[in-house]
């Protein structure tokens, strides 16, 4: 909600008067529903600073704006009235120059006022709201008459959406499934009421209200995904995976040392991890001390004495053969 000043008196029809004194609520709240009709694209809420003093020179002064505007920004102002959001609301002849005015927005009319001009729908009374969760809402003894469309979506508008409402044959019950601005403002009785112009009589209905399987809006979907290097956003077939994380083959050749573990359907994108190498040194060097253990147990329990190649020197000495006389 946005709190602001606002003199009533310059809206007020001839012989109108504001009743004060009444003990209202602070703030009401109707929570639309759907995406209106773009209608009013052609109007825009021009402000001076500073503002008149006076209510009677409101009028004057926004004359004078809508005259500067036309002769230095080349517009046609078609119809301008006051405006509690600023000095007026004025109607251009298109969007096009009602865009324009909100471009160039401010204008200095002299040395000391300064003109803004903003979109129809984005003066200093817009907030921005937070609708808090998705649920289903369940009416009992609903006036028949009154279950429409129409009634529906006024009886969830102080509190929320109505996103849709439940149809069947039990005519005792209504579902409408509502997005919520907050649980909190759901009441647990809604009193329906129908009067009449004869003698300001007429009647209400106490409808009992239950709040059913709440959850949290939708999160905001994933941002796009960039386009592929081969420019083929649907491709017919899966990359191919290599290790544990699925990358295009091609893009392996171009890793350090990892062509000799390029695989079709397999392979290591890091071939040869520096913590894997010392495991694996480790490794060895504990197998082959195991294997070096068990060489020297096994020579323990050989009975037969360690080979001396001394000893059978003198045996396996060659000894010459006499040759005969006649042979060379």
């Amino acid at each position: 909600m946005a709190n602001f000043l606002v003199n009533p008196q310059p809206y007020l029809v001839a012989g109108l008067t504001v009743e004060d004194g009444w003990n209202g609520p602070a703030r009401g709240r109707v929570a639309l529903g759907g995406e209106p009709t773009r209608e009013h694209e052609d109007y825009a809420i021009v402000s001076i600073n500073p503002m008149p003093g006076e209510a009677n020179q409101l009028w004057p002064t926004l004359n004078v704006v809508c005259n500067f505007l036309e002769h230095e920004q080349r517009v046609h102002v078609i119809a301008a009235n006051l405006s509690p959001l600023g000095l007026g609301l004025i109607r251009l002849r298109t969007m096009a120059q009602r865009d324009q005015l909100v471009r160039n927005s401010p204008f200095h009319l002299d040395d000391n006022h300064v003109i803004t001009v903003v979109k129809h729908d984005e003066g200093f009374n817009s907030r921005s709201c937070t609708y808090t969760r998705v649920c289903w809402i369940m009416f009992l003894a609903f006036p028949l008459d009154f279950q429409k469309d129409l009634f529906i979506r006024a009886a969830v508008a102080p509190y929320g959406r109505l996103l849709e409402w439940y149809r069947d044959g039990n005519k005792s019950r209504i579902l409408a499934q509502v997005l919520l601005l907050s649980p909190d403002r759901v009441p647990r009785s809604l009193i329906v009421s129908r009067g009449t112009m004869l003698g300001g009589t007429g009647r209400s209905w106490a409808v009992p209200v239950y709040i059913l399987n709440g959850n949290f809006p939708d999160a905001f979907p994933a941002d796009e995904d960039p386009v592929p290097f081969d420019g083929e956003p649907h491709p017919e077939h899966p990359p191919v995976v290599l290790g544990p994380h699925a990358q295009d083959p091609n893009w392996e050749n171009e890793q350090n040392g990892a062509a000799a573990y390029l695989g079709f359907f397999g392979g290591n994108p890091h071939p040869n991890p520096m913590h894997l190498n010392l495991d694996q040194q480790s490794d060895n060097m504990q197998a082959e001390q195991e294997h070096d253990d068990i060489d020297d147990q096994a020579h323990d329990d050989d009975p037969w004495p360690a080979w001396n190649p001394q000893v059978f020197v003198q045996g396996n000495q060659q000894v010459p053969v006499p040759q005969h006389p006649e042979v060379p």
